[in-house]
């Protein structure tokens, strides 16, 4: 009866979840604005109104909360607010299975006249237009043949106003590849917009070649039949990819005979000025049916025969461009005035690849420079004639050789080399730029050199404007850091500047000329880069960034009187990206830039490029943005509206976090739709934004008016509070004399103000600006938390008007006429609902404020301040009428006083019998405060910031020391300190002062303690013997890690550090390591009691070794013995980058024979990949360690992703008689979505050796501290079982073929699965829906340990739950699986479920653990 009991949960839990998920008021679910039911979503496609219906299309994951499997999404409205969701328009095709074609995003056209064919019987078909993506080789039902991977243009058609579509298989792709010259784009071209152009009487589509930035024209009779026409670009201002452009008409100040063309357009990355990721740029101009042609004059360029990619974020030419020099047509160098000597005389400009000579690409026109004229012998140099330089940017392509001053192309004033560049030894031209603005007014010449036996080609030059600069730093040409003035630490002493890729790195792309590059040695270089100090004079800061997304670790940094005040980070790409900071708040005062590479981990370094100040605002460019905000793109209007009213739509998200936001049942949504229109504003036409939905319906609640005549400085709580509200508000400009002047709101707002979100305007710098530095999660992804501005000048009143839409996850403002605009997403804890006024740095007047209270589109009670499951009353009934049903089977339901809930369960009648009791304690850490943050009920964290592996685990009395690496400064790894907390049960901690602090550029790095009851050390007395903890001195300075010790005569209270460190000198460790002392460390050290003598194991880093040293006092080392990997015969290769050593005897259960035990933790290797611990076995004689063959089955200590560093307790008293060990549950660094705390401690585990089914195992179980914490009141089985902190301890007799299924942490689409497998003998934890794993890559996933039953037939399952982490005990504790989680607060729901076969459940045990 068990089977079919749980059975029935099991079809119950599906129907719940299912109408759970249609409730639409889950945590940061969007009340007002679109958002798919479930899973993910990006570009909106195909925006279409006909008949009367607003259509929208968006690309889709039918089958999962990320990218992939790419599909049409469909709903549709007829008020643009409320939605209705369709049925999936395209689906991959393939799909679930093998895909072989998904369809990517497009545009969809009502053909009123029937020009495709595809209508019938006086239907008029709608007609998408879209890209295929092929993910293999194949051919076509159409006949034609795809490579893999291949991007090109299909037809679908309805004929049934879209509600399902047909492919057009019969020709698909209708334009299967580019034209000449671009057809090796095929990988990137993509996104065609498609519209009715009325006065040439043809369908017009434009399309992206994403990496050449560019829009391709083609025009069609029919829909069918395509024919290229034009093309415009290198769209200027795109550094990024160019995706999903769209052209349309806008009346100029409503006048409709004057009409302007919208070439709108995403980028990515390269968005708005101070984001990271994607954003949406326009330009205006003219469209004649066959050409756009941008207002400054601008027109398509020339074809280029080539597939390169300029360097991101290098300079585009622009708009009134002169060609110096294009080196077309007929006639030699010196016919064209140049100055030719040595083999280059007589010579011309080549017509492309010169015989000999591999490909040549990336060059404009027929001809370019090229001096392969015999091979690699010809040297020579060509000089142009003079000219004055008037413009700021000379802008060329280059390719050849990199050889600085021997293959080089300079300008040269005055007989002086000015500005250099070089090739990157490949035969591809790619564009770079020098800025010149400093030059204008002088003569100079042009010196293009080949002087060694290699060669140079040269593009066409060009002068053209750029940016205002007052500043350059470009790290061209030759010398170290310090010959240019900065200041150098660590690794970085002595180097310089690379000019490209370096060796074991990944192809570098998007710098110009040489650039930083810190992959120096690999990861393993760490050091700092310092400017010289500069006073801040210019209003913004841009340059490249490429490398690892470490913030704090590997970032540049601005700082100001030795505080940061600006940083960025990279994207973990080996691309430099624009990046740049406003930094007109800071003008006047005394800067430097710190470049900074701190970790020796994956993407341990940073790349920077072209440091540049200037004055130039982004929104007088040729290019602008559309919204000034980091979550805004891939925008596009709807076809079929008259050209006075349209609408626009943006994907509401961006790239560079996408994937990672913490949302669990959809990912993904669309900003509020916008009325676009054209104005004249400050001589200049410029888009116009206003939200057009109609929310009279959801607008129930009396609105909130008032006025101020002055609102005094500070700040002031208003009688309006909400989680999705629509406020205008207008205020007074005011003089910006006084520091900081602002005026605003404060949104989603705590009490204590440690969640707000600010939206408000900056009164000197003329910006309006959203602040979620506090937004509450921000800690999904490191560039996240910033504010974010765009420019605003007042009314012509003195007026300021802000519009501010407020949603459950998004802020966006419209200002003044809507020709500002700024979108971002927020993540917000509930419990912050408050809405305040602030003024800074003076008074604000003429203050009106209105705000409407805005319900919810999906007709639901949602829009109340928390979101709750409400699934508990049908899960009861379910189950009550499932088992009346059945009448041999019966529920007994009791009440006791006993300290569990327990439901025991017979194989013939099925009894549960319910038992609860409450009791309380103290605890001694707080209680967490404000959003929330996953902080664990009863696994230790640290108060607040960053820890990682325990160090210097030490029993001293009744107190339990625990020690940490701490950062007490940051969220981040970096300024290593042990951190230190206290228990007397190991449940309950008490946090500590620092106990090592890191100084005079030191930091203190793992280690551990041990108790000197003899005082061999000499560092306390026979009466008062010393505490010993040792640890790995850090110098970022110079990478070195030395060995030290520290003492503490006051019980573990506090430590000194020992006046004669170091212990062991990197001199003493290069004699055996191959980094020379800066890979030691980690030191455990113990005292050997049989030879005496004390013992330190260091780990090597990235040697897969460990050294043993002895030492008569704890303070003068002697190297002994190394312990490698050929030590262990059987170890995988894959096993590499040992850590954290740890050494002790352990008995083997049931016998007097004892074992030592090395434990160490690779960093690469485990079965759940990553970091990871195994034990080795074996003999020790005080010197020597000599380990027993290894059992690949029992080698590691836990199959989780998160178990990393463990280290044991030393001076546990022999009455205790446990070895107890804990380690770090995080293996992904910064990116877990915590923002208060990062890394938590596992919770602590005895170890114990035993022979188990024929063979010596390690058995792991929580410590029995646990069995007597205190429980709240358990909960009835027939209201089901909630809990979030919970002991769950499982006995059952599985038959053949079952699997038992124990879902914890469930909640909307939510779930970990814990599950054992009776065929396979496996234990697993499936974590892929169990929350936000989108931080990390690892974050997902299952991990499975091999379990067997007892010899009863029994399994035995022990599952620790808490606010973010489960770890699973097998058997006796020989099978461990820890992983940490991130569900959503309101997701506390259990379930029991078996398929398969019967189970037999002798017991379940469910504690609930509150600690007060």
């Amino acid at each position: 009866m068990a089977s079919f009991i749980l059975s029935i949960f099991t079809l119950v839990i599906y129907i719940t979840q299912l109408a759970y998920s249609q409730t639409f008021n889950e945590t940061y679910r969007p009340q007002y604005h679109f958002t798919p039911a479930i899973n993910w979503m990006n570009d909106p496609n195909g925006l279409l109104y006909y008949n009367g219906i607003y259509h929208i299309f968006y690309q889709y994951n039918p089958g999962g909360n990320a990218w992939g499997a790419m599909s049409w999404g469909h709903a549709t409205s007829t008020d643009l607010s409320h939605w209705e969701h369709k049925p999936v328009a395209l689906l991959a095709r393939g799909y679930p299975g093998d895909i072989t074609e998904m369809f990517f995003s497009g545009s969809a056209v009502a053909d009123t006249q029937n020009t495709s064919g595809f209508g019938t019987s006086g239907i008029i078909p709608l007609v998408a237009l879209y890209t295929s993506y092929y993910p293999n080789s194949r051919t076509l039902p159409s006949g034609k043949s795809v490579n893999g991977g291949t991007q090109a243009q299909s037809i679908a058609y309805s004929l049934d106003e879209g509600m399902t579509w047909t492919t057009y298989d019969a020709a698909n792709p209708v334009i299967p590849l580019p034209p000449a010259p671009y057809q090796d784009q095929w990988r990137d071209f993509r996104d065609p917009f498609v519209f009715w152009h009325a006065p040439s009487s043809k369908w017009i589509s434009i399309i992206s070649l994403a990496q050449l930035r560019k829009v391709l024209v083609y025009t069609s009779p029919n829909l069918k039949d395509w024919t290229y026409i034009s093309e415009y670009g290198p769209v200027s201002g795109a550094s990024g990819v160019l995706e999903c452009p769209s052209l349309f008409p806008l009346p100029l100040d409503g006048n409709e005979a004057n009409l302007k063309w919208i070439l709108q357009m995403g980028v990515n990355p390269g968005g708005p000025p101070g984001t990271t990721g994607s954003g949406t740029l326009y330009q205006l101009g003219t469209f004649d049916g066959t050409r756009f042609t941008a207002d400054s004059g601008v027109t398509q360029s020339s074809p280029t025969s080539t597939s390169t990619t300029p360097p991101t974020g290098t300079p585009s030419p622009v708009s009134s461009n002169i060609t110096f020099e294009s080196f077309e047509g007929t006639g030699t160098y010196a016919s064209r005035g140049w100055t030719v000597t040595g083999d280059l005389s007589g010579a011309a400009p080549a017509q492309g690849t010169l015989g000999g000579q591999q490909q040549v690409t990336g060059y404009v026109g027929d001809r370019l420079l090229n001096t392969f004229l015999a091979f690699d012998s010809t040297i020579g140099t060509l000089t142009s004639p003079s000219f004055v330089i008037s413009y700021k940017n000379i802008n060329f392509l280059i390719g050849g050789g990199n050889a600085p001053g021997q293959e080089c192309i300079n300008l040269k004033v005055q007989g002086q080399v000015v500005r250099t560049a070089t090739g990157l030894n490949e035969e591809r031209l790619l564009l770079q730029s020098w800025d010149v603005s400093n030059l204008i007014g002088q003569t100079a010449v042009l010196e293009i050199v080949d002087s060694s036996t290699d060669h140079l080609h040269e593009p066409p030059s060009t002068s053209g404007p750029a940016p205002s600069t007052a500043g350059l730093w470009s790290f061209n040409g030759t010398g170290s850091y310090a010959d240019r003035g900065w200041t150098a630490t660590g690794n970085l002493v002595g180097a310089g500047p690379a000019q490209g890729t370096l060796g074991g790195q990944q192809t570098v792309t998007g710098y110009s000329g040489n650039f930083v590059n810190t992959f120096i040695n690999v990861d393993a270089t760490t050091g700092t880069l310092t400017s010289p100090s500069f006073t801040i004079t210019q209003k913004q800061i841009s340059f490249l960034i490429g490398g690892g997304n470490l913030p704090g670790q590997e970032c540049i940094n601005l700082k100001i009187q030795g505080q940061v005040v600006r940083t960025a980070t990279g994207a973990n790409e080996e691309k430099l990206i624009p990046q740049s900071w406003d930094v007109s708040d800071l003008i006047g005062q005394s800067a430097v830039i710190e470049i900074v590479d701190s970790s020796t981990s994956g993407w341990g370094h940073i790349m920077i490029d072209e440091i540049t100040f200037s004055n130039a605002s982004p929104e007088v460019s040729l290019s602008r943005w559309v919204d000034f905000g980091p979550d805004f793109y891939a925008a596009v209007p709807f076809n079929g509206l008259p050209v006075a009213s349209q609408v626009g739509i943006a994907w509401m998200s961006n790239w560079q976090y996408a994937s990672s936001i913490p949302t669990s049942l959809w990912r993904g949504g669309l900003t509020i739709p916008r009325k676009l229109s054209l104005k004249i504003i400050d001589n200049r036409a410029t888009l116009l934004q206003q939200p057009v939905a109609n929310w009279t319906s959801l607008e129930t609640v009396s609105e909130y008016t008032n006025s101020w005549g002055t609102v005094a400085e500070g700040t002031q709580a208003l009688p309006l509070s909400g989680k999705a509200l629509d406020i205008t508000i207008t205020f007074s400009d005011r003089s910006s004399a006084s520091s900081s002047p602002q005026f605003g709101l404060i949104l989603r707002a705590t009490s204590d103000l440690g969640q707000q979100t600010r939206v408000g305007y900056d009164f000197a710098t003329k910006r309006l600006f959203v602040d979620r530095t506090k937004s509450g999660n921000v800690g999904f992804d490191g560039t996240f938390s910033n504010p974010y501005y765009a420019p605003l000048a007042p009314a012509s009143n003195g007026q300021v008007t802000l519009r501010i839409l407020l949603d459950w996850s998004s802020v966006e403002v419209f200002g003044g006429d809507g020709q500002a605009t700024l979108t971002t997403q927020i993540f917000p804890s509930d419990n912050g609902v408050d809405v305040r006024l602030f003024s800074t740095g003076g008074d604000t007047g003429g203050v009106k404020i209105n705000a409407k209270s805005v319900g919810s589109i999906y007709n639901t009670s949602s829009n109340r301040s928390s979101s709750t499951s409400s699934s508990t009353s049908s899960l009861v009934t379910s189950i009550s009428s499932s088992t009346r049903s059945n009448p041999s089977s019966s529920l007994t339901v009791s009440t006791s006083t006993l300290s569990s809930v327990t439901i025991s369960t017979s194989p013939i009648n099925t009894t549960a019998t319910i038992s609860t009791t409450s009791r309380t304690t103290t605890r001694a850490s707080p209680t967490p405060m404000g959003p929330y943050d996953f902080r664990p009920t009863y696994h230790f964290v640290p108060d607040q910031n960053w820890m990682n592996e325990p160090n210097g685990l030490i029993k001293i009395g009744s107190t339990w020391h625990l020690f940490f690496q701490h950062n007490p400064t940051g969220n981040f790894w970096g300024n290593m300190n042990w951190g230190h907390a206290t228990s007397t049960d190991l449940i309950n901690w008490d946090h500590k002062p620092v106990a090592i602090s890191d100084a005079d550029g030191i930091q203190a790095f793992t280690g551990t303690s041990y108790y000197d009851p003899t005082n061999l050390s000499g560092l306390g007395t026979s009466v008062n013997p010393p505490y010993l903890a040792f640890y790995t001195g850090y110098f970022p300075s110079s990478g070195v890690q030395d060995q030290r010790l520290a003492y503490s005569l006051d019980q573990g209270t506090t430590w000194t550090k020992y006046s004669g460190n170091p212990i062991v000198s990197q001199q003493q460790e290069s004699l055996h390591d191959v980094t020379k002392g800066l890979e030691a460390r980690d030191p455990k050290v113990f005292f050997h009691n049989p030879t005496g003598k004390w013992v330190m194991i260091l780990a090597h880093g990235g040697q897969n070794k460990v050294t043993f040293w002895t030492s008569p006092d704890a303070k003068s080392w002697t190297w002994k013995s190394d312990f490698t990997s050929a030590n262990i015969p059987g170890l995988s290769s894959a096993i590499t980058g040992w850590e954290v050593p740890d050494f002790f005897e352990l008995q083997i259960d049931g016998t007097t024979t004892k074992k030592w035990v090395l434990i160490i933790t690779p960093a690469t290797g485990s079965p759940a990949t990553g970091n990871g611990v195994f034990g080795l076995t074996g003999s020790f004689d005080g010197t020597v360690f000599a380990a027993d063959p290894i059992d690949t089955s029992t080698l590691w200590l836990d199959y989780g992703r998160d178990f990393d560093g463990a280290l044991s307790w030393e001076n546990v008293p022999a009455s205790d008689g446990r070895r107890i060990i804990a380690a770090v549950a995080n293996s992904y660094g910064g990116n877990p979505p915590t923002n208060t705390w990062k890394g938590m401690l596992s919770f602590p585990r005895t170890i114990k050796l035993k022979q188990l089914n024929g063979k010596l195992q390690f058995l792991q179980l929580p410590v029995s501290e646990l069995d007597a914490a205190v429980l709240a009141p358990g909960q009835s089985l027939l209201t089901a079982l909630h809990g979030k902190a919970l002991d769950i301890r499982l006995n059952f007799t599985p038959a053949a073929g079952s699997t038992l299924t124990l879902a914890v942490r469930k909640g909307g689409n939510e779930q970990t699965l814990i599950k054992y497998s009776q065929s396979r003998k496996e234990l697993s934890v499936d974590r892929n829906a169990s929350g936000n794993t989108g931080y990390d890559p690892a974050a997902g996933g299952v991990h499975i340990a091999a379990l067997q039953a007892d010899s009863n037939g029994v399994v035995h399952v022990r599952v620790l739950v808490d606010e973010c982490s489960v770890e699973v005990y097998g058997g006796e504790g020989e099978s461990v699986i820890s992983d940490l989680i991130f569900p959503a607060a309101s997701s506390d729901g259990l379930s029991l479920t078996t398929d398969g076969g019967t189970v037999v459940v002798q017991s379940v045990e469910v504690r609930a653990i509150t600690l007060y």
